[in-house]
């Protein structure tokens, strides 16, 4: 655990407990399932990401928006936003997602602890497949009303 938190980043403590993780679940069989976990964990930090690193906008009729100025500012020529929508269904799935990723995580160290010989009965099913949601709505489906119509042109035009 102190080398988990020695890392002043999320992804470093991800790549240290992969490092520690990987070789031990593969030995007991749990490469399959740990793969599973770490590809849901890796789509929960991009979904943390996106909205640590925002500045939000809502409009009364369009409802919440938000845009990463990192992004912005990495491209090349224009400094520009790209506003995505975001609304309480596509959050509350977002959600559930990590109850998943929590569910998988619950799961691996409860077989690993029974393929060790730590535990001898399964408390915990083997989560259920759970689709990925979205990181945000359609770009073209949700166009903010405050940009002008060049830029409203531009932002449907993007592709999700």
């Amino acid at each position: 655990m102190r080398a988990l938190y020695r890392q002043p980043a999320t992804t470093g403590r991800i790549e240290v407990a992969d490092a520690a993780l990987k070789p031990m679940l593969t030995a007991h069989g749990l490469a399959e399932e740990y793969r599973i976990s770490m590809d849901a964990v890796a789509y929960c930090l991009r979904v943390r990401n996106q909205f640590a690193h925002c500045n939000w906008r809502d409009h009364p009729e369009a409802g919440l928006f938000f845009t990463d100025l990192t992004e912005a500012a990495a491209r090349d020529g224009i400094f520009t936003f790209v506003w995505r929508h975001i609304d309480p269904p596509l959050l509350e799935r977002q959600a559930a997602y990590f109850g998943y990723v929590m569910e998988w995580l619950t799961y691996l160290d409860i077989e690993l602890s029974i393929r060790a010989g730590k535990l001898s009965i399964s408390s915990w099913p083997k989560p259920a497949e759970l689709e990925l949601p979205p990181l945000c709505n359609p770009l073209a489906a949700h166009v903010p009303h405050w940009l002008s119509q060049r830029e409203k042109e531009r932002h449907a035009a993007r592709v999700d």
